[in-house]
């Protein structure tokens, strides 16, 4: 998985980076292997752990019908054919990018939560993955803070918002922001908690000691990334980990996430009293909400928000014509870039950068609720053998990271859970039971 992120949007309309090339390289490479018997495909534990994400995606095809039925596919295209390629007027079609959209969230399913567990066999691989995934991502934080530095004192730009804008457009700085070589800053703030989830996970899978000052620093990095998007991922943090913890029924960890919760909410009050910048767009976000449902208008100052408010606009207007269907059931799957063209956002495939948004959008707050389930439930069974603390982190190591995705969309969700699972695959119950007891000397 490779988070050195290298955009560039093709004369087909379909985005190419560097990751998506590896990929593919990978998957052909597989391929190659299943055909000559030297990869076996058999996963254990299969059907308890991914149940949830086949009855989600089950889900989203409904919804699609749905969708279909109710017309939401046919509001308008997803692009406006000018200056652009054939084939990018063909995959963009209201008639054939749901499909695609379709075939994308498999992807990532099968990709990134089921692949790892068919590559990562043995303990020495998952312990290569981890080797080779810190070396990657210290060497981008390391960039990131020297990159910072030097912007703080001389104003030097060492690391543009996009590694391919060097060679297209030049390097376009993002300010006293950090971000590394993970993208722009609210990028960066997703991998930033997918790299402390996986460092809290490979100490305890291999009994490894942890510093509470590499902790420290990420926490640093995350507070310079100055992103918004992060904010709301920690705000979904704090709700979804405040629900599931109320639903265990423990008065003494509805005390503990009361105490933590208060802790984040008060960090999260501060970030944004000290930061003009997220200032800024919550001030922007309450004018832009006011004037778009009560004024019919949209300040020029959010305009590129509305892919993250259309979606939403086109919920209440169903809800004032007493149609719960969207909130329920969403769109289906690709139907939300076609929304957001219906209301304004022309020209281009035009997805929210909000993930919660988009699951919301096209598959209802019932989709989303199962979406989230699908994460938590086969996590919380796979770790019942565990001590409660240890258990408890974990699953707050998941939620963590699936909650910034749903703040800014990644697939860094799916990443986790699919090298969780490879993880505990390569250790024995004896073996999780020993590294149990040696953490508690």
């Amino acid at each position: 998985m490779v988070f050195f992120v290298v955009s560039h949007q093709s004369l087909t309309g379909v985005g190419a980076n560097i990751s998506r090339l590896l990929q593919i390289a990978t998957l052909l490479f597989l391929v190659r292997l299943a055909i000559v018997g030297n990869i076996n495909l058999r996963i254990s534990g299969f059907t308890k752990r991914y149940t949830s994400f086949v009855l989600y995606f089950s889900l989203a095809v409904m919804s699609g019908v749905i969708g279909l039925l109710m017309g939401v596919y046919s509001l308008g295209p997803v692009s406006d054919g000018v200056n652009i390629a054939f084939p990018a007027v063909l995959i963009n079609s209201p008639y054939f990018r749901p499909i695609f959209e379709y075939v994308v969230l498999a992807y990532y399913i099968i990709y990134f939560a089921v692949l790892p567990s068919i590559i990562l066999k043995k303990e020495e691989d998952v312990k290569y993955f981890f080797k080779v995934f810190f070396l990657m991502f210290n060497i981008s934080l390391f960039v990131g803070l020297i990159g910072i530095l030097l912007y703080w004192q001389y104003g030097i730009n060492i690391v543009g918002r996009h590694l391919y804008e060097w060679y297209t457009t030049g390097a376009r700085s993002v300010g006293f922001r950090f971000h590394g070589f993970f993208g722009e800053p609210r990028d960066a703030f997703v991998v930033l908690g997918l790299g402390a989830a996986f460092y809290y996970l490979k100490s305890i899978i291999f009994n490894k000691p942890q510093s509470k000052c590499y902790y420290a620093l990420l926490l640093i990095c995350l507070y310079f990334t100055r992103s918004f998007s992060g904010m709301v991922g920690v705000a979904i943090f704090i709700m979804i980990y405040l629900v599931i913890n109320c639903l265990e029924l423990n008065l003494k960890l509805v005390i503990k996430t009361f105490i933590l919760v208060s802790v984040l909410s008060v960090s999260f009050y501060f970030a944004i009293v000290n930061s003009f910048r997220l200032q800024l767009y919550v001030y922007g976000l309450t004018v832009g909400l006011k004037g778009m449902f009560f004024e019919n208008i949209t300040p020029r100052s959010f305009e590129g928000q509305m892919n993250n408010i259309y979606p939403i606009r086109w919920i209440f207007d169903n809800l004032s014509q007493f149609n719960p269907i969207p909130l329920l059931l969403g769109g289906g799957v690709g139907s939300v870039s076609i929304v957001n063209n219906f209301y304004g956002a022309i020209g281009s495939v035009n997805n929210p950068n909000a993930g919660i948004v988009r699951v919301i959008a096209e598959t209802g707050i019932i989709g989303c609720s199962l979406y989230i389930t699908a994460f938590y439930i086969p996590v919380k069974r796979m770790t019942m053998q565990l001590s409660y603390r240890i258990r408890n982190n974990i699953i707050m190591s998941m939620v963590l990271v699936l909650s910034l995705s749903l703040g800014q969309r990644s697939a860094a969700n799916f990443i986790f859970i699919g090298v969780l699972f490879a993880a505990f695959n390569t250790l024995t119950e004896a073996n999780l039971k020993k590294h149990e007891d040696s953490l508690r000397q």
